[in-house]
């Protein structure tokens, strides 16, 4: 049947005037598909999606500029005292900030990738996965 024309189906107990709207379907299968079970915070973990490349790239940008007003201070000279508190304080921050960012991808990076590690371990060998088959 195509996929606009009306399919009446037994074994679905819808109502006569949902069946007439149900689609065809066609289903090509795959020659082996594996299924993973997760928890419910393994799944909210993965929901939450990957904050690490925001931490990376904004720890990137302030320790780039904490380390160019570190090379500023070397080569050069500062006359004011406000100018030169201020830019000290900026490459304080800069660094405190762009190494806690560092540390949070760093955490979030790994984190991420061990909770696809536990899941992907849950699968037996195929070994097993046959023997079991097998004999059942």
């Amino acid at each position: 049947s195509f996929a606009g024309e009306p399919r009446m189906t037994d074994d679905l107990k819808l109502p006569p005037t949902r069946q007439e709207f149900l689609p065809a379907v066609r289903r090509a299968p795959f020659g082996e598909l594996t299924l993973y079970e997760i928890t419910e915070s393994e799944l909210e973990l993965l929901e939450r999606g990957p904050p690490d490349s925001l931490f990376l790239n904004f720890a990137i940008s302030l320790l780039s500029v904490a380390i160019s007003l570190s090379v500023t201070f070397a080569t050069s000279t500062i006359p004011s005292d406000r100018a030169f508190m201020v830019l000290v304080l900026l490459t304080i921050v800069g660094y405190v900030a762009g190494l806690l960012l560092l540390i949070l991808w760093w955490r979030t990076h790994r984190s991420k990738l061990a909770v696809a590690a536990a899941i992907r371990l849950r699968l037996p060998p195929k070994s097993i996965e046959e023997a079991r088959s097998s004999g059942a």
